[in-house]
């Protein structure tokens, strides 16, 4: 039983450590791989958080006619250039389309 909770530690330290990595990689991986399309900021929001307050825009695109949707988080000048919406950049992966982040 021990053997296995160290093994699922082990896993779960080994899959957090994967999730930073690739958010530390999918700029990177986007600005090689990705392509350009037409997006949409739709809404913003905020978020009240400890130390602070968190922006983030909604934003969709279309990608071989499926329409994706997400949020992304900005800082306070970006949130404020968005306030009335409307068309941006979206960079997404062609073989993962709902992969994506705004161009802003």
């Amino acid at each position: 039983m021990e053997l296995l909770q160290k093994a699922i530690g082990t896993l779960l330290l080994a899959l957090l450590m994967l999730s930073i990595l690739w958010r530390m990689l999918l700029p990177a991986v986007l600005r090689g791989l990705g392509v350009v399309v037409e997006g949409y900021v739709f809404d913003r929001g905020t978020r009240s958080v400890r130390y602070g307050t968190v922006y983030y825009l909604s934003y969709r695109y279309d990608y071989h006619r499926k329409t994706y949707t997400h949020n992304q988080r900005v800082d306070e000048d970006t949130f404020h250039i968005w306030r009335d919406g409307g068309n941006a950049e979206v960079r997404c992966l062609p073989i993962l389309a709902s992969i994506a982040r705004l161009e802003v």
